[in-house]
């Protein structure tokens, strides 16, 4: 196997400029999906399936092609004329395949991000052990975000890197802008000279490197607020507390619900009136539209269910279920919030199912089912791409330098 790795004197890390994806391999496998009207059903993890609670109607044959979109090598050079072997730790990607990174574990204790590139795996990044490397990348591809407590952002294109949020100590921060110009958290930092009294509020940060904090609420009082969701166009937040934020007796009972501020601060605004255990945010279309909820044993029910909110209307749509409220459900929301992927288990072995909802919960279908390993599903910007890592080969052949598990591509025609 070819690749690239390029020397840029920038605090020690590995880094190459962008290449064009299109060399990889593009045998396909056409496959048959199955089509309901009705949503629902089980939910898997990154680490397994769910059972699938419900059950559908008649079927209707969807072609479709899967592509490999990356070449993991199982060993890299360890820059003294040897190698190291390696392993996969996670991957990620934007609102398009062409931004796909992935992260390696190294046989010495090292973490590293790489590309895929026509020629090669292109290492972008870095970190020693224990310093866990976690990524979310930007909508358009050309920002990743390293959440392990250093907070870096590194450019997709040319491997540049900047340190943000000097003043935030390990405070991890996951949530990006499509334009990867901007990040949100909650702090009980005072860090715009506004939050004196160190209560919990609401931030933005830039990533340019200026460290320019943008602090977007005003309590006087400390609120619990967590699971922070940015809008892909950066203009709004989306959070979970049990606190009374409104101040007018909505949240009395202190349950968990998901609010919503601009970013400029105005719109408070409490989205949801449930009765459940928990009750997160967790994917934000690139206009705030639709958002995905996880909500964990609502009205006593013991169920966990994905379903959608659409922030203009107050619709929840109910995406899927399943009976283990603690079992992690494997799903992903499309850019434009239009469609909705998850992965369930068949009643064949457990054979894993990829399916593809509309997100008011409409049209649900059955788009992939293969033995295997199917996770970390990942949708395009309008829903008609689903990527995710794998150890079938699809009928690309997986050669011996390469890691038995890659990143594929499924299409939808």
């Amino acid at each position: 196997m070819l690749y690239r790795i390029a020397a840029v004197a920038l605090a020690g890390f590995l880094l190459s400029s962008c290449g064009d994806e299109n060399a990889f391999s593009g045998t396909t496998q056409p496959t048959t999906a199955s089509t309901t009207d009705s949503s629902g059903g089980g939910g898997g993890s990154e680490g397994g399936t769910a059972a699938d609670t419900t059950t559908g109607g008649g079927t209707t044959p969807t072609a479709s092609s899967i592509v490999r979109k990356t070449q993991i090598p199982s060993a890299i050079p360890d820059g003294m004329g040897g190698t190291l072997t390696v392993s996969l730790e996670s991957y990620d990607m934007g609102n398009s395949d062409a931004s796909i990174s992935y992260i390696l574990d190294d046989a010495n204790g090292m973490q590293r991000v790489f590309r895929p590139d026509a020629g090669g795996p292109v290492e972008l990044y870095s970190r020693p052990a224990p310093e866990l490397i976690f990524t979310t990348t930007s909508g358009d591809g050309n920002k990743i975000l390293s959440h392990n407590g250093v907070r870096d952002v590194i450019d997709y294109t040319d491997g540049t890197m900047l340190a943000i949020g000097a003043a935030l100590g390990a405070q991890k921060i996951d949530v990006i802008s499509d334009a990867g110009d901007v990040v949100a958290f909650a702090s009980n930092e005072d860090l715009t000279g506004a939050n004196p009294a160190g209560v919990n509020q609401l931030f933005t940060l830039s990533t340019d490197g200026a460290d320019t904090y943008n602090q977007i609420t005003t309590f006087t009082i400390n609120h619990m607020m967590e699971y922070v969701v940015l809008s892909g166009d950066g203009s709004r937040i989306f959070f979970s507390s049990t606190s009374d934020l409104l101040e007018d007796g909505s949240n009395i009972g202190g349950m968990y619900q998901v609010f919503s501020i601009n970013t400029d601060g105005t719109g408070l605004t409490k989205l949801t009136d449930l009765n459940s255990s928990r009750t997160n945010a967790t994917h934000s279309s690139s206009d705030g539209s639709i958002i995905t909820l996880e909500i964990v044993n609502l009205d006593g029910n013991g169920i966990k269910w994905v379903q959608t909110l659409n922030t203009e209307t107050g619709l929840l749509s109910e995406i899927v279920a399943t009976s283990g409220g603690g079992f992690a459900i494997d799903y992903d929301l499309s850019g434009d919030g239009s469609k909705v992927t998850y992965l369930s288990a068949g009643t064949v072995a457990g054979v894993p199912i990829v399916y593809l909802v509309n997100s008011d919960g409409s049209s649900k279908t059955d788009v992939l089912s293969e033995r295997g390993s199917i996770r970390a599903l990942r949708l395009n910007t309008d829903g008609s791409q689903i990527t995710f890592q794998s150890n079938i080969e699809f009928d690309t052949p997986i050669e011996s330098d390469e890691l038995g598990i890659q990143v594929y591509t499924l299409s939808l025609q």
